[in-house]
């Protein structure tokens, strides 16, 4: 009987364990990074000044500007010591709008978080710059070539650079 008894007891004693319920709450931690709108805002545009027909490959160093010559500029502002991503690729010709062309080649884009072309390096594309810690700035100058054929038409040749920069 103390046998039958010791039995009871151990299965109520079990079935209240079964029956004994665990309650946990597991937590995540919910998060946004909100970040400052970026701006891109074209400083200067890019010119190689006057070129004469047959003078050949001119080029546009931002670091080493020639005579009548302005490095085309950007500036990027957004969230401070950020990185963001700079993409771009190469434009077309230069054209003057009636079918004739220069051949153009950007030879670099170069940066700096700072306002100074004197200490920019090259910024190759789908790379990641900082954006500066107290402004949230980042300075952009592309310099590249031309190459004027003898016999090139005057005229005012153009294109466009198209830079692109996300978080």
């Amino acid at each position: 009987m103390k046998k039958s008894m010791l039995v009871a007891a151990m299965v109520l004693g079990l079935a209240g364990l079964s029956f004994a319920q665990s309650s946990v709450s597991p937590q995540i931690t919910i998060g946004a990074n909100i970040v400052s709108a970026l701006t891109v805002t074209t400083k200067s545009n890019m010119t190689f000044g006057n070129v004469g027909a047959g003078t050949g490959a001119v080029t546009l160093n931002p670091q080493a500007l020639a005579s009548g010559q302005t490095a085309g500029s950007f500036v990027v502002n957004g969230n401070l010591a950020t990185p963001v991503t700079v993409t771009y690729s190469a434009p077309a010709d230069l054209s003057d709008g009636s079918g004739h062309t220069v051949a153009w080649t950007a030879t670099n884009l170069i940066g700096f978080n700072q306002g100074t072309v004197g200490s920019a390096t090259g910024v190759a594309s789908n790379t990641q710059v900082t954006l500066d810690a107290t402004s949230g700035n980042y300075y952009f100058w592309l310099g590249g070539s031309i190459n004027v054929i003898n016999g090139q038409t005057p005229g005012n040749y153009t294109t466009t650079f198209t830079l692109n920069v996300a978080y």
